[in-house]
């Protein structure tokens, strides 16, 4: 029994020391950058790096309209932490979702 309760610590600590997180909202814009396609957005003690292809109407003088503002896709999402640019994360495709309905929204809302 003693060994067995050992075994079940022992694995318990090595999950905790290999914990991959796991990004979800609450959501805080930090920044969007539309001349570069970029997002910052804080979660938690995290920071995302959003890189989007967006999609915008052109006016006839071939200027960007960001009135018509959709992002067509996202092309990378950076994580960075406390102690810089992280590997492992797990990012839920239904938080990408919030994530580019969050970035939408900021861009209409400052055109206003």
């Amino acid at each position: 029994m003693n060994k067995l309760l050992i075994l079940v610590g022992a694995l318990a600590m090595i999950a905790c020391t290999n914990h991959t997180p796991v990004i979800h909202g609450p959501y805080e814009i930090e920044s969007v950058d539309l001349k570069n396609d970029v997002a910052a957005i804080k979660s938690g003690d995290l920071v995302l790096e959003v890189e989007f292809d967006p999609m915008y109407f052109k006016d006839g003088n071939g200027y960007a309209s960001w009135n018509e503002f959709t992002i067509h896709e996202v092309k990378n999402v950076k994580v960075f932490n406390e102690d810089g640019e992280t590997e492992k994360y797990v990012l839920p495709s239904e938080e990408v979702s919030n994530i580019v309905n969050l970035i939408e929204k900021e861009v209409a809302e400052n055109l206003e």
